[in-house]
């Protein structure tokens, strides 16, 4: 990932004693990425958002403690104008989650429209901000899900389907 610093350029010319100022925005690096199968998963529905994050993601641990083949998820969308959100994770084995009553949910398989924060857990308002820099995008899929993959314990995956007409 590469972060865009804010920038202030100063334009000047002579000719037209035309004066400009020019700001980008900190913006994050957007690339696109095929997700060459369905991941299937069983999530914890948060009580709230995003209050509700942390301790749907506890319980989730409890039932699903951290592994090494074990891998975590975040899923939001909008349900009667409010935000659903979904902490989730795949099973080790086959039934493992299932068996404990646990939501099951498919990412479908597809391009996306990926920013990865590196170090998230001392930038969490990167993550928010990621996702607003995507929902922005014109080729995402508007009745797609936001998805957190959280590659490791210092990378998350920010991540939007993109349109199938593109």
């Amino acid at each position: 990932m590469s972060q865009i610093a804010l920038q202030l350029s100063f334009l000047y010319s002579r000719k037209y004693r035309l004066y400009c100022y020019v700001c980008i925005a900190n913006a994050y690096s957007m690339e696109v990425y095929t997700l060459k199968k369905d991941i299937h998963v069983y999530c914890i529905t948060a009580s709230s958002f995003p209050d509700g994050i942390k301790p749907a993601f506890d319980k989730l641990h409890e039932i699903a403690p951290i592994a090494e083949n074990r891998t975590y998820y975040g899923i939001s969308s909008p349900e009667r104008g409010k935000i659903k959100y979904r902490a989730a994770a795949n099973e080790i084995y086959d039934g493992e989650l299932n068996a404990r009553g646990m939501q099951a949910h498919v990412i479908k398989k597809g391009k996306y429209l990926l920013i990865e924060i590196k170090d998230f857990m001392n930038n969490l308002p990167g993550i928010e901000k990621a996702f607003k820099q995507l929902t922005n995008d014109k080729r995402i899929d508007p009745h797609g899900e936001c998805v957190e993959w959280y590659k490791d314990n210092k990378t998350c995956r920010c991540m939007v389907r993109m349109k199938t007409a593109l």
